[in-house]
């Protein structure tokens, strides 16, 4: 879809109609697809996770703002050199001889002024996060140290730029709003190790009185296996969460996806065989990466305690063809 490319390349750092150009290529050269378009409706009853960037002009029933504990990005202004569009370029002074460096009062300058506009700019994100509920905002946040949340006051100009999180700021705020308006709720984690305890008794409780009508409408030859069947408890189910066969391209792949971000554009050329659309193959020919992600599919999907014969393992592809694990033409 050609706007999901368009989004894709504005979030990256490239810009002009060359580049871009050049970038539809690219995704049309390496067959890259983002899906079919989306066809849900937004009246639709479900739960929508988005940024609140994205969630910009539109409006739900219910709101949860989370995380907004977390620190601010104020490190535009750490480096040793600094650029603003109006105040240009602000340097640490070296001192070559003493070997010394000291900030220099432009520097100070251009930071302060890109801090507040900083904070400017997370200020009208927090404004448009808190504008999108039409029914209930739920605002969520961690805080280690204790709170005085009747403390009384007006939110200052220096509260505003002090600020470092939404939660700052939402602190300072929330003495001005009545409390027939909102309802504050703190947690501590003995508070969440209590419910999670309440739950599993309610869940003992439960099962308990479940075995007791057992007792009394079913015969008490299948009560037994029934009360073994529901109490057993397999003791290493946390290895069971996982998969139990990664590719080496799907572990690269997953190491390298925290610290990578534009991967989408690259003037470097890709290191694997060009691949042609579907549409403009004239041949069936496979190629060599293709088969090697074939196969390291199919060793995925191998249960190894079994001994395989032709025909097995042939029922077995047709099963999992069947299942959307492979796609047809991958058996031949």
């Amino acid at each position: 879809m050609l706007v999901e490319h368009a989004k894709a390349f504005e979030s990256s750092q490239i810009k002009g109609l060359f580049h871009f150009v050049r970038f539809i290529e690219q995704c049309r050269e390496y067959d890259m697809d983002y899906g079919e378009a989306n066809t849900m409706s937004e009246d639709q009853d479900l739960v929508r996770i988005s940024s609140i960037h994205k969630s910009k002009g539109l409006e739900y029933p219910i709101v949860f703002v989370s995380k907004i504990h977390q620190k601010f990005n104020l490190r535009d202004g750490n480096g040793s050199m600094i650029f603003h569009g109006d105040y240009f370029i602000g340097a640490d002074h070296v001192d070559p001889v003493y070997r010394t460096r000291k900030k220099t009062i432009l520097k100070n300058l251009i930071k302060n002024q890109m801090t507040r506009e900083s904070l400017g700019e997370e200020l009208r994100v927090l404004y448009v996060a808190m504008t999108r509920a039409k029914e209930k905002l739920i605002l969520t946040g961690i805080k280690k140290d204790d709170i005085d949340w009747n403390a009384k006051g007006e939110v200052t100009a220096i509260d505003r730029l002090s600020g470092r999180s939404y939660f700052d700021w939402i602190k300072k705020a929330l003495p001005m709003i009545p409390k027939q308006d909102y309802r504050l709720k703190l947690y501590t984690l003995e508070d969440l190790l209590w419910q999670q305890e309440g739950n599993e008794l309610l869940h003992e409780m439960n099962r308990q009185i479940f075995y007791e009508r057992l007792n009394d409408q079913i015969p008490k030859e299948n009560v037994k296996v029934l009360k073994e069947s529901f109490a057993y408890h397999y003791r290493n189910e946390a290895e069971t969460k996982g998969r139990l066969k990664y590719s080496v391209s799907e572990i690269k792949r997953m190491s390298q996806a925290a610290d990578t971000e534009e991967v989408m554009y690259s003037s470097v050329s890709m290191e694997k065989e060009k691949r042609i659309p579907s549409f403009v193959k004239k041949t069936e020919k496979i190629s060599a990466a293709s088969k090697g992600t074939i196969i390291h599919k199919v060793f995925e999907l191998l249960d190894f305690s079994k001994d395989y014969t032709m025909k097995s393992l042939n029922e077995d592809i047709e099963r999992w063809i069947s299942l959307g694990k492979l796609k047809k033409n991958m058996k031949k």
